[in-house]
C-alpha cells in the first residue's frame, strides 16, 4: 500500500517535539524540526508518541 503522508503510514517513527511554549506534537523522526521546536525526550511509534504527549500532559510535563 502507499500512503499519501508519512503521518498515516504505521511504520513511521516519531520524534515529541516541544515548542518555546511548552506544547507537545509529534514530528517524523530524522527530518529537521521546525524553528522554535526541540526533541522532548521521546521517539517511538506514532501511537507511543501520543499516548507519551497524554501522559506527560497529565503529570503537568516532563
Amino acid at each position: 500500500m502507499t500512503w499519501t503522508s508519512v503521518y498515516d503510514d504505521p511504520t513511521s517513527v516519531f520524534a515529541v517535539v516541544r515548542n518555546q511554549q511548552g506544547r507537545n506534537s509529534i514530528w517524523p523522526a530524522g527530518r529537521a524540526m521546525p524553528d522554535g521546536w526541540e526533541w522532548a525526550g521521546f521517539t517511538g511509534a506514532k501511537a507511543d508518541c501520543l499516548a507519551w504527549i497524554g501522559s506527560a500532559d497529565v503529570d503537568g510535563g516532563r
